[in-house]
């Protein structure tokens, strides 16, 4: 019976794993409106952030992650990190540059993006 208990923890704390990592392989239809923003991101993120959001080794963090769901880092967050650079605080990835050839709405578009795939990605 010992052994049926572990077995049920092992694969309630697992199963939110998994579909993590079958959510980030998932090929996703982005709408129209959200087209400009998944270009620009791609091209000014992507390189650290991953172009799906899950961030890449040794270079930046996901932004499929809680710690970027609104409630923790709100829009502004995401603005302030772009235009001014940002202390490493959650993850060991080091300092983020600030992106300067980014313009207001450019941010915009890139935030709605990235607020997009999050909820596709059941984040928020």
């Amino acid at each position: 019976m010992k052994n049926y208990y572990r077995v049920f923890l092992l694969a309630l704390l697992i199963t939110p794993v998994m579909a993590l990592a079958q959510s980030a392989s998932k090929e996703i239809q982005v709408p129209f409106k959200f087209g400009l923003g998944k270009s620009l991101y791609e091209k000014h993120c992507g390189s650290c952030h991953g172009n799906n959001g899950f961030g890449v080794d040794e270079k930046g963090p996901p932004l499929m992650h809680k710690y970027y769901e609104p409630s923790h880092h709100g829009n502004q967050s995401f603005i302030r990190a772009i235009k001014n650079g940002v202390k490493q605080h959650h993850w060991n990835f080091g300092k983020m540059e600030p992106i300067p050839e980014l313009n207001d709405r450019s941010i915009s578009k890139i935030i709605s993006y990235v607020r997009w795939l999050q909820l596709q990605h059941g984040i928020f």
